[in-house]
């Protein structure tokens, strides 16, 4: 994704799946009108007005992570993150590979 400063490297998130967002907060259950049984509203599809979303695990760089942690002189070097969120499918830039660094034959390159 793209950073908020021009000057700033891209952000780097994994893919974890795609979702259709209604823009609007719909309740999860509907009551039929006999009120006995509830009957579950449609998932949002674009038929109905959803956007399509991209859930995105991200990667952080070694400056982005906290003080107290130890600096990494190699600026290549992403850390994986527990951390997601769901954006919007047009922010996602491009599609890069990540890497271990066991499977880079020469990391100091």
């Amino acid at each position: 994704m793209q950073p908020e400063y021009i000057e700033e490297p891209y952000y780097i998130g994994r893919v974890m799946e795609f979702v259709y967002v209604s823009r609007v907060r719909q309740p999860k259950m509907t009551l039929s009108s006999n009120k006995k049984e509830a009957t579950p509203t449609p998932p949002p599809t674009p038929t109905n007005g959803a956007q399509l979303r991209a859930r995105l695990a991200w990667f952080q760089r070694p400056r982005d992570l906290p003080v107290t942690r130890v600096r990494a002189k190699d600026s290549r070097l992403l850390v994986a993150t527990m951390h997601s969120d769901v954006n919007p499918v047009s922010a996602i830039k491009g599609k890069c590979n990540v890497r271990h660094t066991s499977e880079i034959a020469d990391v100091s390159a």
